[in-house]
């Protein structure tokens, strides 16, 4: 008895997302978002201030958002499928691009960048982890930084 009133609770809440989301998309997009959100972590280390730093997404079709800034991740949506690209600056220069191909536009990831710093060259240590994982490293060496 107490496991049919457990399916019907459940049955019943299944029900009322789909109405609501038949009723207005925008359910769906803030349930979608809420339910496998993106996050951006960037860790640096000592001598290196996560401040200076500003990660910015786009796709090949779209102008780049800022995701990441002044030390803390912006929350915004950023899901598309196919090709993603995301730039980090330091101190408005560009240091490194990473690229992410998506499969499905639901796909929420942690995005991770761990940077680091020796004389003139900054090392990025970047993964995406989800459903379509990547990991790369980079070493940015063309300009002197400060």
């Amino acid at each position: 008895m107490k496991n049919n009133k457990i399916i019907l609770i459940i049955s019943g809440i299944a029900i009322f997302v789909l109405l609501a989301i038949s009723i207005n998309p925008v359910y769906f997009y803030w349930l979608r978002e809420k339910s496998n959100p993106n996050t951006v972590i960037v860790d640096v280390n000592s001598g290196l201030k996560v401040e200076d730093f500003t990660i910015k997404w786009r796709t090949g079709i779209d102008e780049p958002i800022t995701i990441f800034s002044n030390g803390s991740d912006h929350k915004k949506k950023f899901k598309e499928y196919g090709k993603n690209y995301f730039s980090v600056y330091f101190r408005d220069s560009l240091i490194a691009n990473f690229q992410q191909f998506k499969l499905n536009n639901w796909h929420g990831h942690k995005y991770k960048f761990e940077i680091s710093k020796t004389d003139n060259e900054f090392l990025i240590d970047w993964s995406a982890i989800g459903p379509d994982s990547v990991r790369t490293k980079k070493t940015s060496y063309n300009k002197t930084y400060k």
